[in-house]
C-alpha cells in the first residue's frame, strides 16, 4: 500500500484511508476512512485519528458523530465518525486524503472527546 510520507499533507479535519490492522478484540479493523484530529507538528510523524462507520444503524451513543456532508468528506454512503476508538498512528498507515469536515463537525468530535476524556477547562494549556 502507498502512503503518505510527511505531514505535509494532510492536516486536522482531513478524512484520510488508513489501514488499522492487524488489530486485536473489538477494534476497528481493515483500511478504513478516519478522521484526523491532529495532525500537526509530531516530530515521529505520528497523527491522532478516529475511525468512521458506515454502521450507522441507531447510534444512541453520543460517541459517535454523524457526518452530514459526504461529498465534502470523500465518502460515499452514510458514515459516522467513532470517538471511542481514539489512536495514535504512523503516517505509514495513511495511504490518501479522501476528504475533510466542516469545522462544526470537528468541533462536535472534539466536545465528545473531551468528555469522554473528562477534560475540564482546568486542563487547558494556558
Amino acid at each position: 500500500m502507498k502512503t503518505l510520507r510527511d505531514q505535509t499533507n494532510v492536516r486536522t479535519g482531513d478524512v484520510v484511508l488508513v489501514n488499522l490492522d492487524p488489530t486485536l478484540g473489538s477494534e476497528m479493523r481493515k483500511t478504513r476512512p478516519c478522521l484526523l484530529i491532529e495532525a500537526g507538528g509530531s516530530p515521529l510523524n505520528l497523527v491522532i485519528a478516529l475511525p468512521i462507520t458506515d454502521n450507522t444503524t441507531p447510534r444512541a451513543s453520543p460517541l459517535f458523530v454523524p457526518i452530514a456532508d459526504l461529498t465534502l468528506a470523500g465518502l460515499t454512503k452514510p458514515s459516522a465518525i467513532d470517538c471511542y476508538q481514539l489512536r495514535t498512528v504512523s503516517l505509514e498507515r495513511v495511504a490518501r486524503r479522501l476528504g475533510s469536515v466542516g469545522p462544526e463537525v470537528l468541533d462536535t468530535v472534539r466536545s465528545r472527546l473531551a468528555v469522554l476524556l473528562d477534560l475540564g477547562e482546568e486542563h487547558l494549556l494556558q
